[in-house]
């Protein structure tokens, strides 16, 4: 019973400090030529990638509506 507690403590304190201490890093290079470099937790990384996905998703849809597809 002991030995089980200990493991799952210690699952629990690498996820912690897996998430804390792991970063990604963006590499942005525009067409201008300017290379911009930036990193972010992996909670922000997460929270970034759904921002973008809903705003792509938000766009589609825009791009479906009959007004749109004129311009």
């Amino acid at each position: 019973q002991s030995n089980i507690s200990s493991e799952d403590a210690d699952r629990e304190q690498a996820k912690r400090i897996m998430y804390r201490d792991t970063k990604v890093i963006l590499l942005f290079k525009l067409t201008d030529g300017q290379t911009h470099t930036c990193r972010l937790s992996v909670s922000k990384f997460h929270e970034l990638r759904y921002v973008i996905a809903s705003a792509l998703k938000y766009m589609i849809v825009l791009e479906k509506r009959k007004c749109m597809r004129g311009l």
